[in-house]
C-alpha cells in the first residue's frame, strides 16, 4: 500500500458523522446511549455507547529488602462470576483529578498512603462501546496507615504479591482482569528499571 492509499484509507476510516443521540437508560455505573452515526458510505445506523466517568488504576510498589512487591486486592467481580486479584482502582469523582483519585482509591482499599505518584498513561477503556478513559499511575514511597475505608459494597482481601509472581501470573487465574494486564505493561514500560 502506497502513501496515497494510506491517506485515503485514514480519511475514510475517520469520516463518520454523528447524528441524533438518545438516552436509553441511566444506571449507577453508566448512561446507556443510542447514537446514530453515518459511515463513510453514507449508511446511517444506531450504535449503543456506555457513557461512564473516567476510572483510575494505581500500581503500588512496596519496597522490600529482598524483592519489591505489589500491593493488590482480591475482590468478587460480578461479570466474571469470580474473584480476581487486582491493583487498587475505581471511579474518579467529580471533585478530583486522576492522581488524587488514584491516591484516594489506594488508601481506601489498602490502607497504604502514596507519597509519590507517577503517571503511566491514559487509555480508552473500550473504545468500541465505551466513552470513558482509564488513567494509570505507579504509587511509590508507601506508608501503611493500617486503616481502610471501603465502600458499602466493597469486600476486599489485601494481597502483597512479589513482582516476580505477578509478572509470571498475569493473564492466568486469578490475575485475569484485562485492565490490570495493561497497568502492569505500562508499569514495566515506564518504571521497572527506574525504581
Amino acid at each position: 500500500m502506497n502513501e496515497c492509499q494510506r491517506k485515503k484509507m485514514k480519511k475514510t476510516i475517520e469520516n463518520w458523522q454523528q447524528g441524533k443521540s438518545k438516552l436509553l437508560c441511566k444506571t449507577i455505573i453508566a448512561d446507556v446511549n443510542e447514537i446514530e452515526y453515518t459511515n463513510p458510505k453514507g449508511i446511517t445506523k444506531p450504535y449503543i455507547i456506555l457513557d461512564a466517568p473516567d476510572w483510575v488504576i494505581t500500581v503500588p510498589v512496596l519496597k522490600k529488602d529482598t524483592e519489591d512487591a505489589f500491593v493488590m486486592v482480591a475482590q468478587w467481580r460480578h461479570g466474571a462470576k469470580a474473584s480476581t486479584i487486582e491493583f487498587p482502582g475505581g471511579v474518579i469523582e467529580k471533585n478530583e483529578n486522576a492522581e488524587e483519585a488514584g491516591k484516594r482509591e489506594l488508601l481506601e482499599e489498602t490502607g497504604f498512603l502514596a507519597h509519590k505518584m507517577i503517571h503511566l498513561g491514559t487509555m480508552w477503556t473500550n473504545p468500541a462501546i465505551m466513552a470513558n478513559k482509564v488513567h494509570f499511575f505507579a504509587a511509590m514511597e508507601l506508608e501503611d496507615t493500617k486503616k481502610t475505608h471501603l465502600d458499602e459494597d466493597e469486600f476486599l482481601a489485601l494481597h502483597i504479591e512479589s513482582k516476580k509472581k505477578v509478572y509470571s501470573s498475569m493473564g492466568t487465574e486469578p490475575y485475569t482482569h484485562a485492565l490490570m494486564g495493561t497497568a502492569l505493561h505500562l508499569f514495566r514500560q515506564h518504571c521497572d528499571e527506574k525504581i
